[in-house]
């Protein structure tokens, strides 16, 4: 079972990647939109934070957050289908 703090952390990550994403989608057809181009690149920074601070405190939600994990230890936590995110 997830703490409230990890929900929280969990959910602000996807709300940022929902921006990030809705945001990649604008510049595709306003490519030189630079105020967009750097509010991508601050919601990327962000999220990068964010996903470092939800590997330290519970497990990576990617590969690339797992190098301080041994062995790949973090593909031994439940999945979100296992229960791993309710």
């Amino acid at each position: 079972m997830m703490s409230k703090e990890q929900q929280k952390l969990l959910y602000e990550i996807s709300m940022i990647d929902f921006a990030i994403v809705e945001l990649n989608e604008y510049l595709d057809t306003h490519p030189y939109d630079t105020e967009s181009v750097q509010y991508i690149a601050q919601y990327n920074r962000v999220k990068n934070k964010m996903m470092r601070e939800y590997a330290s405190k519970y497990s990576p939600l990617a590969v690339r957050y797992a190098e301080d994990e041994p062995e790949w230890s973090w593909a031994m936590t439940p999945l979100p289908w296992e229960g791993g995110c309710n």
